[in-house]
């Protein structure tokens, strides 16, 4: 019994603070943040990226696919694509077409480099005509590329709180 009323007085003790909080809470009066800030019928900004693009290498022959080797997970066995790090630049047109409705726009340079190296393969006779690969002189080329991006976007939001 002396272990409840111990266990009871602790508990009783532990929660004045936060009744205490929530008390002085309810009669303090509230102040929006930047009470002004949905109000405007037209805003700018800018975005800064960092990006990684690859190439998805595939042959075509009119007709069918190429790929000398019959399993699937493998993309292409004569050019292999190693992507690096890119970064992405741009504006934010936003127009506020509605009290919850924007219309954005978002122009940007998009830029990335990307290595293929071109694998020469030796088809063998033995090895059922798949290609075995001989030889380290692969020839490597490295594609960079800048892309001008021009996204149109619709954003929906709240009711600010």
């Amino acid at each position: 019994m002396n272990k409840t009323i111990l266990l009871n007085i602790i508990i009783l003790i532990l929660s004045i603070p936060v009744i205490n909080a929530q008390a002085i809470r309810g009669q303090k009066e509230n102040i929006e943040n930047l009470p002004n800030f949905d109000k405007k019928t037209l805003r700018f900004g800018y975005y800064l990226g960092i990006n990684s693009n690859t190439f998805k290498v595939s042959y075509y022959d009119q007709d069918e696919w190429i790929n000398p080797i019959p399993d699937e997970r493998v993309n292409d066995v004569f050019v292999s694509v190693n992507s690096s790090l890119g970064f992405s630049l741009g504006f934010v047109v936003d127009y506020k077409l509605h009290k919850n409705i924007n219309l954005r726009f978002e122009p940007g340079l998009v830029s990335s480099t990307k290595e293929l190296t071109y694998i020469n393969p030796y088809i063998d006779g033995e090895s059922n005509g798949l290609p075995t690969y001989t030889g380290t002189d692969d020839p490597v080329r490295k594609v960079s590329g800048t892309y001008m991006h021009l996204p149109l976007l619709l954003k929906f939001s709240t009711n600010r709180l």
